[in-house]
């Protein structure tokens, strides 16, 4: 049977504020038993446009401003709102034109200026260490769960506008951080808030991802907020011990959300997770024998050090960013706060500190992280943590074959080192250095050394002008390159030299295969890794690539196996210019590169025998 309808009141409720509250929570009543469109749009959003009128909001310092009536009327409008739109999710009543011109737009601007209102009410965002009213802080529990709802339901139509979007990210994100930091005001929806305020269909302008991987302009200023935050907290010592909700809020959200990961992870995060993991270390001796702040620290931990490792998955500007941060010493100083624990969480934290030490080799065939990595294990050296760990370690025999990879691939440097400084750079020269002559070094990127004058000349015009340019702008910046670029100009030519000494070496094997026409060379550098630091050279027919490209279509196999045969086509030819060791003689053979530009997705590169000659001897143009 239906309820009935008492319009009397309703029109009270829109006269008559101060003196329409029973009337007011009858019209609530009805809401939240049943909404009609005509009950909502005749009724219930008048009455809300008419006690959410902004002369309705009383000084907030008054002093009986919680038990007010235009108070106690503006929290039932707020229920009133929250019934709709939960009423309208549990029909499936679409977004459409109607339901904006009735309901959306009337009172959209009305709860995001009362929201303004209560959140500036509490004092929480400016004064967060005064004392705190009780009965104030259920009032903002009651006022952020109905806002959560109607953001729940509403986010197409908040997303689509740009100053929305700039609401969340100056009142609503730091309001939720800040609540996320006192156990008290807590609201446990917010995370799914502000998930639903940035995941939204690509278009520019909206809050969330633009087509061709640019990021719009909404979602990195989320990015800046979000980070600034973080850093806010971290120089609030009052609050350190319950950043462990608030970390794990950050990384639900970054976790589900590509685009605002990437946008943070360019904003310094890593620099600061590391620097928060070295404060959670000194902060291990303070916390005695209290088994719940033990739980919590090692809780934490498990955290940050996921961060990290997520962060690290972005390539090769993550690794050197961490390296800089010194993370290797971080995570062998967590070591050694974790060893007094015995549980499944200790295990998982040691693998996944593990991997991170994995993810690093993976990015050693890089001179500048080989660098980074030399300089760490030296200040690992210097402060004796090695000595300090316990013998018989997962994570200190894993520290141990790190050092062992690193110095052998040290020793490979040492050798492209000698063949730069021993052999004219000039594609057109390539003479050895005579005993007891020395090659001049290009005075600009020190990565080219001649025989003669005659000979720079010629390799300044034929590009190395432009590619000493890079060298210095880059040096000269102290800048990281764009993440989309991989590696830097410095990385290149060491990468060409580590890649045709591994092929020269797969060329003298292949003498000893059987001659097939299809056959492949799969040199794969991402298990240049964990036990030996050397890569796996396999020789393979042309359809088993496949399962080194288990993602692939059928469509990119297709085209893989099309541009296979152009390779060939291409290289089966006879080079004068370019003939070096008898290279002629199987150079038409296809090399399938796997490249760890990131060690969770590698980049695979189809090419051959020849074109790596080229690549090394200037024949050829690198890109």
């Amino acid at each position: 049977m239906a309820h009935a309808i008492n319009f009397i009141n309703l029109d009270a409720v829109i006269r008559a504020p101060k003196d329409a509250q029973p009337a007011l929570r009858h019209l609530e009543d009805l809401c939240l038993r049943r909404s009609p469109r005509a009950l909502v749009k005749y009724h219930i959003v008048p009455a809300i446009r008419h006690h959410l009128r902004k002369e309705n909001m009383i000084p907030l310092d008054a002093s009986n401003w919680s038990a007010s009536p235009e108070i106690q009327n503006a929290l039932s409008c707020f229920s009133m709102v929250t019934a709709i739109f939960e009423r309208y999710r549990d029909e499936g009543v679409t977004l459409a034109a109607n339901v904006r011109r009735d309901v959306t737009d009337p009172i959209w601007s009305l709860v995001k200026a009362w929201s303004s209102y209560f959140i500036k009410r509490t004092n929480i965002l400016t004064s967060p260490d005064d004392r705190r009213d009780i009965d104030l802080i259920f009032t903002v529990e009651r006022l952020l769960s109905a806002f959560v709802y109607w953001i729940g339901v509403g986010t197409p139509y908040m997303s689509s506008r740009p100053e929305d979007a700039e609401f969340t990210c100056q009142l609503i994100l730091p309001l939720w951080i800040r609540c996320a930091a006192f156990k008290d005001v807590f609201a446990p929806r917010f995370v799914g808030v502000i998930y639903s305020a940035i995941h939204t269909d690509p278009s520019p302008g909206r809050v969330g991802p633009m087509t061709d991987a640019v990021v719009s302009h909404p979602t990195g200023q989320f990015a800046s907020a979000l980070v600034a935050s973080f850093i806010d907290l971290m120089s609030d010592s009052h609050i350190y011990n319950e950043l462990t909700t608030f970390t794990l809020c950050l990384i639900q959200v970054c976790l589900r959300h590509e685009p605002l990961f990437v946008e943070i992870s360019r904003l310094g995060l890593m620099s600061w997770m590391v620097r928060f993991a070295f404060r959670m270390i000194s902060k291990r001796p303070a916390l005695g024998d209290d088994a719940l702040n033990e739980e919590k620290h090692i809780a934490t931990f498990a955290v940050t050090f996921g961060t990290i490792h997520k962060l690290l998955t972005l390539g090769y500007e993550a690794i050197v960013s961490a390296l800089d941060a010194h993370f290797l010493e971080a995570s062998l100083l967590a070591e050694l706060c974790v060893l007094r624990y015995d549980h499944r969480a200790t295990e998982r934290f040691r693998n996944r500190l593990s991997q991170m030490i994995d993810g690093v080799v993976h990015f050693l065939n890089f001179r500048s992280v080989l660098r980074r990595a030399r300089q760490e294990i030296r200040r690992i050296e210097a402060h004796g943590l090695e000595d300090a760990i316990r013998e018989g370690s997962p994570l200190l025999m894993k520290w141990m074959r790190f050092r062992g990879i690193v110095a052998a691939h040290e020793d490979a440097f040492s050798a492209y080192k000698l063949v730069v400084l021993t052999i004219c750079a000039n594609p057109q020269c390539r003479s050895a250095k005579e005993a007891g002559a020395a090659l001049k070094r290009c005075s600009g990127c020190l990565h080219r050394a001649y025989c003669s004058v005659e000979c720079q000349r010629a390799d300044w015009m034929n590009g190395h002008r432009v590619y000493c340019h890079q060298i210095r702008l880059e040096r000269t910046e102290r800048r990281l390159p764009h993440i989309d670029a991989a590696i830097d100009l410095t990385d290149i030519d060491y990468l060409l030299f580590m890649v045709t000494q591994d092929a020269a070496n797969a060329r003298r094997q292949l003498r000893n295969e059987p001659r097939q026409k299809d056959r492949v060379i799969a040199m794969d550098y991402r298990n240049a890794s964990a036990e030996e630091g050397s890569i796996e050279i396999s020789f393979i027919l042309l359809h088993e690539c496949r399962t080194l490209w288990p993602a692939a279509t059928e469509a990119e196999w297709r085209s893989w196996l099309e541009r296979a045969k152009r390779v060939k086509e291409d290289d089966g030819m006879d080079d004068e210019d370019i003939d070096h060791e008898g290279i002629d003689e199987v150079g038409d053979t296809l090399v399938l590169l796997v490249a760890p530009f990131s060690p969770f997705l590698p980049t695979t590169h189809l090419t051959s025998l020849r074109r790596i000659q080229r690549w090394r001897y200037g024949a050829l143009d690198r890109s």
